[in-house]
This record gives C-alpha cells, sequence and structure tokens, in this order.
C-alpha cells in the first residue's frame, strides 16, 4: 500500500505541473500552427500538431520524440521505459512462482518508477510542443540535407524492428526484418522456458545461440535503417549519361556523373 500511494502521490504531483503549463503557456494547437509562416504550413506540420504527439508517447514512451524528430531523447525514454517493464515483470513473474515478497517489493518499486518515467515522457512531449521546438526533417532533392533522418531510421528500427525500414517506404524488407527478429527471439524464450522446466542445459545452449542472433540481426536492423535514410531517393538524384566524341578522326567516350 506504501507504494501505491507514493505512485498516486507523485503522479497527481506530476499532473498538476503538467496541468499548469497547460493554462500557462495559453497557446493552443491553433494558434501554435497560426504562428508559422503561410508557405510552411504544409502536412508536416498538421503530422507534427499537439495532441496527436501527446498521445503518441501516452501510447509508448518515446513515440511522441520520434515524431518530433529528437531521435536522442526518444531513444532514452523508450530504453529506460521498457528496461522498467521488463524488470518488473521478471520479478512479478518470480513472485508468482516462490511466493517470496521480495520480489513482490521490487516490483512494486520498478511500477513506480515507470509511472514517474511515464508522466515525464508525456511532460517532455507537451512542453516541447508548447513551445514550439517541435522539429519536422526537412530536406529537398538535390540538397547536402538526407531527405529522410538517419538517426531517426534508426531509432525506429531499435524501438521496433522493421519500423525503420517503414519509414524508408521498403515495406517487403520490413516484414522480413520484424519476421526474423521475432522468430530468434520466439525460439529464445521457448528454450529459456523448457530450460527452467527441465533443468537440461542443452535448452541452455539454444538460448544463448538465438539470443546472440537475435542480437546480431537486430542490430543490421538499425544499421540497414540508417543507410537507407542516408541514401534514400539516391538513384533518382544521380544522372549519368555517356557520349561519343569525335576527335580529328579518333572517337572517344565521354562520361557525366551529375548529382
Amino acid at each position: 500500500m506504501l507504494y501505491l500511494k507514493l505512485l498516486i502521490k507523485h503522479s497527481l504531483s506530476i499532473c498538476l505541473t503538467l496541468l499548469t503549463i497547460l493554462i500557462n503557456t495559453g497557446l493552443s494547437q491553433q494558434e501554435i500552427i497560426e504562428e508559422i509562416p503561410k508557405s510552411e504550413q504544409n502536412v508536416d506540420t498538421i503530422v507534427t500538431s499537439f495532441w496527436p504527439n501527446v498521445i503518441r508517447s501516452a501510447i509508448i514512451p518515446g513515440y511522441g520524440q520520434v515524431m518530433q524528430e529528437r531521435p536522442g531523447k526518444a531513444i532514452v525514454f523508450y530504453g529506460i521505459a521498457g528496461s522498467l517493464v521488463y524488470n518488473g515483470a521478471y520479478n512479478y513473474y518470480w513472485y508468482n512462482r516462490t511466493d517470496n515478497n521480495k520480489y513482490l517489493t521490487r516490483f512494486r518499486k520498478y511500477a513506480l518508477l515507470y509511472g514517474q518515467l511515464y508522466l515525464l515522457n508525456v511532460l517532455d512531449v507537451v512542453k516541447t510542443q508548447m513551445n514550439g521546438e517541435n522539429l519536422v526533417w526537412k530536406s529537398e532533392m538535390f540538397s547536402d540535407i538526407p531527405m529522410k533522418s538517419p538517426w531517426g531510421a534508426a531509432v525506429r528500427s531499435a524501438m521496433l524492428p522493421g519500423w525503420g525500414q517503414v519509414y524508408n517506404d521498403q515495406y517487403l524488407k520490413a516484414i522480413i526484418t520484424f519476421g526474423i527478429v521475432a522468430d530468434f527471439v520466439r525460439k529464445a524464450v521457448i528454450s529459456n522456458i523448457r530450460y527452467m522446466d527441465t533443468g537440461n542445459k542443452g535448452y541452455l545452449e539454444r538460448r544463448s545461440v538465438n539470443t546472440w542472433y537475435a542480437g546480431l540481426t537486430y542490430t543490421l536492423n538499425m544499421v540497414d535503417a540508417f543507410v537507407d535514410a542516408y541514401l534514400y531517393k539516391f538513384d533518382e538524384t544521380m544522372e549519368f549519361s555517356m557520349s561519343v566524341i569525335p576527335i580529328d578522326d579518333i572517337y572517344g567516350f565521354n562520361l557525366t556523373l551529375s548529382f
């Protein structure tokens, strides 16, 4: 009960802070959009409007930060939240198996920390949106800046294998990537369960092998998303031409490569 009371107390405190910011700022979604020049009020502006990003971070910590093109903060919130969820689930599982209260105490601590992080994550998105700091990746064909955010793609694939490939419009590769990673994770989980039930070290070895393969595929999935985002539509920005030039009855070739 003590941990529940602390969680409720801290949650109410953060919610009151959030409400105060909303009232004092006095900027609505429409007012933020109106401050942007008409020429820049495009689809990207609407996509990064106020409530969608808040709702995204309310669903998955870090999701709203990704859509605000803040991959650094996105991976921090998502990574810490994932760690807290994993440790909480782990201790709750062992509490159910052993009925040992030390696991229940740990579970409550992780639940308390997750609740605080969750609200802080939403508050971070609200603050950024209210200050008009939401960033949109802007690039044009033939510019020095990649048309897609490389780090944004990598972070998306870190949060969910295949998401970065979807961001890069490579849908078939996204399905294949997600399927391979999910299959290795599935095999590792099954091997772990069987090892815990039987104590057979053969399952322990299988778990280790599949975990390594899952980690390797997961890493390559992020690297692939980063590279593909950096080279997004590179073939459309490159023009290759060849012509034959006669010079004093001798024919030569002229190769032209332009970006």
